[in-house]
């Protein structure tokens, strides 16, 4: 009776269960060696790129290398190296180098956010507001900046900047959702 069992709908349902979780268990160990060597080859990356700030750091490449090196930095958890080298970038002028501007600025906030030091942060994404003021980059900042100031206990400046999204920014992305965050703080 016990080889008949795999024939009938149960015995078939234990078997798919037992196959999907030895595939899962495969996928995961799988998923993990790909994440290893994926940090090892980011770990590289962010080697080769401190070597090129090291090397070529008075260049415009060495400058750009700086700001690189920070956004990886930041993505790997490590906020203070990510805020060291995002500080020493500068920006070129012009219209890319604003944009880098910005972006920089708003990189420094969110290692700040991460760091829990919301005044810093508010500080940033002010700067990265007024590096560029476009339909894309301030909107996206001022929103950033009023979760900022809602985490200081500042419900004015917080309400201002998601008023500023609903007004000037209209057509924006942060725009969208903007009322539910301007309806909650109103409420208070």
């Amino acid at each position: 009776m016990d080889e008949i069992e795999g024939l009938t709908t149960r015995g078939r349902e234990t078997g798919v269960r037992k196959l999907m979780a030895t595939n899962l268990l495969k996928r995961f160990e799988s998923s993990v060696h790909s994440f290893r060597v994926t940090l090892k080859r980011v770990y590289g990356y962010m080697d080769d790129t401190v070597k090129v700030i090291d090397k070529y750091g008075s260049t415009p490449q060495g400058n750009l290398a700086q700001h690189y090196a920070g956004i990886c930095y930041l993505q790997l958890g490590q906020y203070e190296e990510a805020l060291a080298h995002l500080k020493k970038y500068s920006a070129p002028k012009g219209v890319p180098g604003a944009l880098l501007e910005a972006q920089n600025y708003g990189l420094q906030g969110d290692a700040c956010v991460q760091l829990q030091n919301y005044k810093e942060a508010a500080s940033m994404y002010q700067k990265a507001i007024g590096a560029i003021d476009n339909g894309l980059t301030a909107p996206y900042y001022l929103k950033k900046i009023g979760l900022v100031y809602e985490k200081l206990g500042d419900n004015a400046k917080a309400l201002e900047a998601y008023k500023t999204i609903s007004g000037s920014y209209a057509g924006s992305m942060e725009a969208r959702d903007i009322q539910k965050y301007i309806g909650r703080l109103e409420q208070l």
